[in-house]
């Protein structure tokens, strides 16, 4: 059974104070949501709110009544018309659904709409039986109020037989006005007994939507919209099974190449020098790093061994495998020669140090190759504090050095370097501040991923990604403790310059 169907509203930034003066009112005198009267005029902050998502009772069998928590402090209001098949909506003094025929302002919601008690009121609403709702709210509070008005909106409902499944869309998400490839799509969910949660999800590319498919298989697509199907399902309709979607979270970008793990590397070419190597040096340019670090190593090797057109065989004519008698062989240095002339159609097995060829019958084989090649030691290099390279676009550099003792120096005449980006994760949690009643802003410790955020009070709040901004709402001398995982900026270098000396 589909016993209630939620949709929540609370107080926000307004906008600009605007002067309000209400109308007179031309309804029955005795309706209970007549326009106030105010004495004089006041200066107000207001705010009309209209839900994309609708109540859905297009399958309930009877709507019993309106759920209607929240506040309205002092001098503070909340209305509510209700838009259902295209038309404006309200409850007249008899309770009975009546046209609305104002223009939908804030102004005309807060003079002629219903008042939460009007509803509440309400029992047995067999108007609403069948249709899908989607509610109007205005809310207003002098310009000065310590505490803002909030609302959260339910529907009882029942059917007459058990509803053990519920499938339903999801609104439309706009990505971008260009397609964007999908990196990963994460779902948070609350279950209670045995129910369980279905969803799936279908991509709009210039037009065109595909069918519905896993996360998984979105990954790696373009889209520049996304849709949910949520398919939720139940044992009982006692209480004890329920479902909950908490939120989806998409993960995209435009079509840029993506660190999607937690740690990405970048390798220098190794080069060989003439003189033993003893010290290191890398400067890194990098955008600002975010829940995020970069650690660069260096790898100092002895040159390898030689051998030049070493004779290795007698070519027969047929397929053939020739061991080169050495170990540790490079195998982009080797080069095969039958009676001088060079050979490049041949396979190498690093594992048993052979060579895989056909040659004329009776030819000379020979190779050239690099062998005894040192083994890859990475040292972690010291890093410098991160200094501003450049005002004007925002870039920093980090420099890194480390240096060999005298000793291990000797013989290091080759080196190469490896930059480390890494993108750190966690958990974050504590007491952001005491509730004002008011819009409060926060920068957190950490960039959270908005999927995670979770407080332990009864707390409204949005999350801003480009400005990394949190606003929150909560009850006037409530704590607000916060919880979340968090994920750091994949780290951008820009370039990098490496260089050795012998001292």
């Amino acid at each position: 059974m589909l016993k209630s169907n939620t949709i929540r509203f609370t107080s926000d930034n307004f906008g600009q104070a605007v002067p309000f003066v209400d109308e007179p009112i031309d309804e029955q005198p005795v309706d209970p949501d007549a326009p106030d009267t105010p004495t004089q005029p006041v200066f107000v902050k207001q705010a009309l709110l209209i839900s994309k998502t609708p109540l859905d009772c297009s399958r309930v069998s009877a709507v019993d009544n309106f759920i209607i928590t929240g506040s309205a402090p002092s001098d503070c209001r909340r209305r509510l018309v209700f838009l259902i098949d295209d038309t404006y909506y309200k409850f007249n003094s008899s309770g009975a659904l009546v046209i609305w025929n104002y223009e939908l302002t804030a102004d005309n919601v807060l003079a002629y709409g219903n008042k939460p008690a009007t509803l509440t009121a309400l029992q047995n609403i067999t108007a609403l039986v069948g249709k899908k709702i989607y509610p109007i709210i205005a809310l207003s509070a002098p310009y000065d109020a310590e505490e803002m008005p909030s609302i959260k909106l339910a529907l009882a409902t029942h059917t007459a037989n058990d509803q053990l499944t519920n499938t339903f869309d999801s609104p439309i998400y706009e990505l971008d006005d260009e397609a964007q490839t999908i990196i990963n799509i994460d779902a948070r969910n609350t279950l209670t007994g045995s129910a369980e949660l279905d969803i799936t999800v279908r991509l709009r590319n210039d037009g065109t939507w595909s069918s519905y498919m896993s996360f998984e298989d979105a990954v790696d697509e373009t889209a520049d919209a996304v849709q949910f199907k949520i398919k939720a399902t139940v044992t009982t309709t006692d209480g004890s099974d329920s479902a909950q979607v908490d939120s989806i979270l998409v993960t995209h970008t435009s079509g840029q190449t993506v660190v999607t793990g937690n740690n990405a590397n970048l390798f220098s070419k190794v080069q060989s020098y003439e003189a033993d190597l003893q010290t290191a040096f890398v400067v890194v340019r990098h955008a600002p790093l975010v829940d995020a670090a970069i650690e660069a190593y260096v790898n100092f090797m002895t040159a390898p061994s030689h051998r030049e057109l070493k004779q290795i065989g007698t070519g027969t004519g047929s397929r053939q495998e020739i061991s080169l008698g050495d170990s540790n062989i490079v195998a982009s240095s080797i080069k095969i020669y039958q009676d001088g002339e060079q050979l490049y159609d041949f396979d190498f097995s690093g594992e048993l140090s052979t060579v895989i060829l056909t040659a004329k019958n009776n030819s000379v084989l020979t190779a050239s190759y690099d062998y005894d090649y040192g083994q890859e030691v990475w040292r972690k290099m010291i890093a410098d504090d991160a200094l501003p390279y450049n005002d004007d676009d925002g870039t920093y550099s980090t420099r890194f050095t480390y240096s060999l003792s005298n000793e291990d120096s000797i013989g290091m005449k080759m080196g190469n370097i490896r930059i480390r980006l890494r993108r750190l994760s966690g958990s974050s949690s504590g007491k952001l501040a005491n509730a004002t009643g008011k819009t409060q802003l926060f920068k957190l410790n950490h960039r959270p991923k908005p999927s995670t955020i979770t407080f332990t009070e009864n707390v409204t709040w949005s999350y801003d990604e480009q400005s990394d901004i949190l606003s929150c709402v909560a009850s006037k001398g409530k704590s607000i403790f916060i919880n979340y995982d968090y994920q750091g900026l994949a780290p951008q270098v820009l370039s990098f310059a490496a260089g050795f000396s012998v001292s």
